[in-house]
């Protein structure tokens, strides 16, 4: 698994090297990818022990490629697969539809990844919820300030984004 893990890690370096080729001259790029590479916190998580959340790294930087040379197909694909990794990758996830807004990439853009995170962290916690042994989601006691029920987290989240920004910045969570 540690070797697996690895491998998954060390391979986020050819869609980083991708992405960096856009933007600066070929031999910038490869020194971005090969400074991955040698960054401590990548080496650290493949020696330290295996973490699924590995997995999701080249995953979602497959997704920022295609995103970036505007292939929704292998977009939703790539953040499809990254999404079914965990369901604490949607944080991440999340940016995209964000991302297409601000870059006014159109509604597709937008609903699209959108309304995959929702169903797939929604289709998490039905799995979750159904063979947790205690019936729930291990860390939902951390989010209760957003409502028991999933119609009240969305509420809260959609409807009182001061509640969100207040927990945010409150001394405990700070």
């Amino acid at each position: 698994l540690l070797a697996l893990q690895a491998i998954a890690l060390a391979s986020s370096a050819i869609p980083l090297y991708r992405i960096s080729r856009r933007k600066l001259p070929e031999k910038w790029a490869l020194g971005v990818a090969l400074g991955y590479l040698a960054l401590a916190i990548p080496m650290n998580a493949a020696l330290f022990e295996f973490h699924l959340l590995s997995f999701a790294l080249p995953l979602l930087l497959l997704a920022a490629d295609a995103y970036k040379r505007q292939n929704l197909k292998h977009f939703l694909i790539f953040l499809t697969l990254a999404l079914l990794v965990r369901e604490d990758v949607a944080l991440a996830a999340i940016g995209f539809p964000i991302l297409a807004l601000l870059d006014r990439r159109g509604a597709k853009w937008v609903l699209a990844p959108f309304l995959l995170i929702i169903t797939i962290v929604a289709a998490d916690f039905f799995v979750i919820k159904t063979f947790a042994l205690a019936g729930a989601y291990k860390f939902s006691l951390y989010y209760r300030w957003l409502g028991t029920t999933a119609g009240e987290t969305l509420a809260t989240f959609f409807g009182h984004p001061g509640i969100i920004l207040r927990h945010l910045i409150s001394r405990p969570v700070i």
